[in-house]
């Protein structure tokens, strides 16, 4: 197993919702798929968490696993507050070796369909012990109660074999989303189960939710997932590598992003409103790739192409 001992000057947690809302402001969280400006990003079950402060319900924290830029001009774990409930305080790490790869699981405290504790999204990481019954496998919690997956739903973080596997791992997974609504600051999968929760993802939640399942750690939103790729030329362009887009007005500054997965097509989570969905990349940008001058602005935005490979 691997662990942890976390530093006694600070303060850790571990995630255990299905889904928890950062947010940036301690303030209520969504109850719909609306635009809310202090929708941040989503958590899920097991990510960790350093605690900065606390206040009545909630806790100010940097969420580690999603590392973002803008709020601070330099690289950290996205800041927000979140609810206080669904945060275990840890005193040890156990790092995940295992991943989601369904667009959705359950937990369950028992090896049988009939003993569910919570369902789970695509992409949450797990620790999964070496004991199988009945196809399902024993996963080690935080909480130190037994929990059961089915052995089916996830697969080991250290993905085996060549680029292309991972390749095609990310377009498997960002499918399984197609048709869940568009939320801005989302990153799960659409649970309606979870009546109280809104889920769904936004284009880079989407994005960042694919590459986890291929086991590859990248920024949470878009203009920060350009700022770590490796910028390519159009012809470089291979399934899986990322497309984005920003304003012609501020170029710099970009503020969509969407997965390439030929050179006729792509997949993304357009825009409030809109739903998961592969679209062409003319009827997208009204032009073709070929026809794509990169030094130009296209309509009223700039193009750009980028990769983690």
């Amino acid at each position: 197993m691997l662990l942890c001992e976390v530093h006694p000057s600070e303060k850790w947690g571990i995630i255990v919702h299905s889904v928890a809302d950062l947010r940036s402001a301690s303030t209520t969280t969504p109850s719909s798929l609306d635009f809310d400006p202090l929708q941040e990003t989503q958590l899920l079950y097991g990510e960790f968490i350093k605690i900065k402060n606390e206040s009545g319900d909630w806790l100010k924290v940097e969420a580690v696993e999603q590392l973002e830029y803008s709020h601070s001009h330099s690289w950290e774990g996205y800041p927000g507050w979140i609810k206080k409930d669904a945060v275990l305080f840890i005193d040890k790490i156990v790092l995940p070796n295992s991943v989601i790869n369904k667009k959705t699981t359950y937990l369950y405290s028992a090896p049988d369909s009939n003993s569910i504790i919570l369902p789970l999204s695509l992409g949450t990481k797990i620790k999964a012990a070496k004991e199988v019954r009945q196809g399902f496998r024993k996963i080690e919690t935080m909480d130190k109660k037994t929990a059961w997956i089915k052995d089916l739903d996830i697969h080991s973080l250290k993905i085996k074999g060549s680029d292309t596997i991972k390749r095609e791992l990310i377009i498997q997974s960002a499918s399984q989303l197609l048709n869940d609504p568009y939320f801005w600051g989302g990153r799960s999968a659409h649970m309606p189960e979870l009546e109280t929760q809104v889920t769904a993802t936004d284009c880079s939640g989407l994005v960042n939710l694919a590459y986890r399942v291929a086991g590859m750690d990248i920024p949470r939103d878009s203009y920060e997932q350009y700022l770590k790729a490796k910028k390519i030329k159009k012809n470089k362009l291979k399934k899986g590598d990322l497309i984005f887009s920003a304003s012609k007005e501020n170029k710099e500054k970009i503020s969509h992003v969407a997965i390439f997965i030929n050179k006729e097509t792509l997949i993304e989570a357009p825009k409030t409103g809109g739903f998961v969905r592969i679209i062409k990349f003319k009827e997208k940008f009204g032009i073709s790739l070929d026809e794509v001058n990169e030094n130009k602005a296209v309509g009223n935005r700039f193009i750009y192409f980028a990769t983690y490979f």
